[in-house]
């Protein structure tokens, strides 16, 4: 879990929407995994906001919250 957080940050701090799609897709889905729905959110609101409000990540935060 840690490996995944770094690469997010890496990747905030870039704004690389690329990286940032992958990593939160990943690291969302290992969240959700261990029950920790509301951490997995945080972690798309920081990426849509980092990418500027980038549609596919928009996409992936809702479809998490179906």
């Amino acid at each position: 879990m840690a490996e995944f957080s770094q690469a997010f940050a890496i990747d905030e701090k870039l704004g690389s929407i690329y990286g940032l799609k992958v990593v939160t897709r990943d690291l969302t889905y290992a969240l959700i995994r261990l029950n920790r729905q509301q951490e997995a959110l945080n972690y798309y609101d920081r990426a849509i906001t980092a990418t500027n409000n980038h549609p596919d990540l928009i996409r992936l935060r809702d479809r998490l919250m179906k």
